[in-house]
Order: structure tokens, then C-alpha cells, then sequence
């Protein structure tokens, strides 16, 4: 992927490994990067005009986080198996409904207005039918809740595998029948979280995650090789 005008870079500074790691993860993030890109180190270097050493440990790094798979001489983002869908699917189930309550009960205005704010982005690229401003502005709204939750104990796992299966995030917000489930789900969340009832909003949440599974599962058997009757 070659480096456009307006695009991202990085500046010579104090930990140039750490500036190169953010902007890979943020490409991650905006589905610049797709399931199944691959990353080699010399090329990721002469993209972004630096040397070698602090994008091979960025590269090393990401990997070690989950996000990047080591392939050959070169890295990719994976492809999740379904397995690994639901069992992502299935931790959400565990700790967003906690999350949510928890920023139910204890955002500010301010961050309440934050959370809104994110949720018109998503209405916006929605109507005009942009899957990738709708990627972004999805992932800003998530980044909103947790940093409304204020417990780093809770949020940690939830972005790091978050970053790990945004890839294929990108590609279930292609369909437009997805963007309207989630639209809808994002609008009762947040209406609870405005009306200050935690209970219904950490509900909400929970039953969005649960169809994502039940969704999962009937994709799994609907692939499935039928058996011939005898």
C-alpha cells in the first residue's frame, strides 16, 4: 500500500518504534488494512521514510499483540476462523454489558455528549452508504463507552482483541443489513445511557452481542457439508 497525499507520518522523535506501531494500528483500525495483507519490513520502511530497526520492532510488537500473524520473512493481519469469532464474541458477552453499566453510571455530561456525537457519525456515514467512515465512526463510539467505563481492568482486553478482529469487523460492515442492526442497537444503547438507566443499557448490549453469536453459529451450520441420505 503505497503513501497518498494527506496520509499519516511519522516524525523523527524519541521512540520512533512506538509512533510506527500506532500508525499500523491505527491503519488496522480504518480497514486500510485488510484480512490477509501482508507486511514486510523493507517495504513498510521505505513507505514511511524510516529505517528498518523500529519497524521491524513495531511489526514484532504488533504480532506480539495479537494483530499481525509471522509469515515467511514478512508479517499479515489474519484471517479469524469462526471458532475464533465466537470465542472473541463470547468474551464481549462477559464484559461489555459491565462495561456499559458501568459508564452508564458514572459518565459526565460531557462524555455523554461525546458518546452522542459518535453516534451522529454513524447515522451520517449510514445515510450516505460509507462503509468506511461508518468503520471509523463505529470504532469511535466503542472507544467513547470505554473510556466512560474508567476502569482500565475492565477496557484492556476489550481493545486489545478489539484491534484484533477489526479486520473483519470491516469486511460484516460491507452488508447493509448489518449497518442497520447496529445502528439500531447503538441508538437503544445510548437512549439508556441518556436516560440514565444502566440496567436496560447493559441489556441492550448483552442481546447485541448474543445475535452477533446466534448469527455466527447459523453461518457455521449453514456451510456445513450436508449428509447424504442413504
Amino acid at each position: 500500500m503505497k503513501a497518498g497525499r494527506g496520509r499519516r507520518r511519522v516524525v523523527v522523535a524519541d521512540r520512533l518504534r512506538d509512533q510506527i506501531y500506532d500508525l499500523l494500528r491505527d491503519e488496522i483500525r480504518s480497514g486500510a488494512l485488510a484480512a490477509g495483507h501482508r507486511l514486510v519490513e523493507a517495504a513498510v520502511a521505505e513507505r514511511l521514510d524510516v529505517s528498518r530497526t523500529p519497524v521491524r520492532e513495531a511489526l514484532f510488537q504488533l504480532a506480539r499483540d495479537g494483530l499481525l500473524a509471522r509469515r515467511g520473512r514478512g508479517y499479515v493481519l489474519p484471517v479469524r476462523t469462526t471458532a475464533e469469532i465466537v470465542d472473541w464474541l463470547e468474551l464481549r458477552r462477559m464484559l461489555e454489558p459491565v462495561i456499559v453499566r458501568r459508564a452508564c453510571t458514572g459518565a459526565s455530561a460531557a462524555q455523554i455528549a461525546a458518546l452522542a456525537a459518535a453516534f451522529q457519525q454513524e447515522q451520517a456515514a449510514f445515510r450516505a452508504n460509507d462503509s468506511a467512515k461508518l468503520l471509523l465512526a463505529n470504532w469511535k463510539f466503542r472507544d467513547t463507552l470505554w473510556s466512560m467505563c474508567a476502569s482500565a481492568i475492565l477496557t484492556r482486553p476489550v481493545r486489545l482483541f478489539d484491534d484484533m478482529f477489526q479486520a473483519g469487523r470491516a469486511e460484516v460492515l460491507n452488508r447493509r443489513k448489518n449497518q442497520e442492526i447496529l445502528i439500531d442497537f447503538h441508538r437503544r444503547i445510548l437512549s439508556a445511557i441518556q436516560r440514565g438507566k444502566p440496567d436496560e443499557a447493559a441489556l441492550v448490549m448483552q442481546r447485541f452481542i448474543e445475535q452477533a453469536i446466534e448469527k455466527r453459529h447459523d453461518a457455521e451450520i449453514g456451510a456445513a457439508p450436508s449428509k447424504k441420505t442413504a
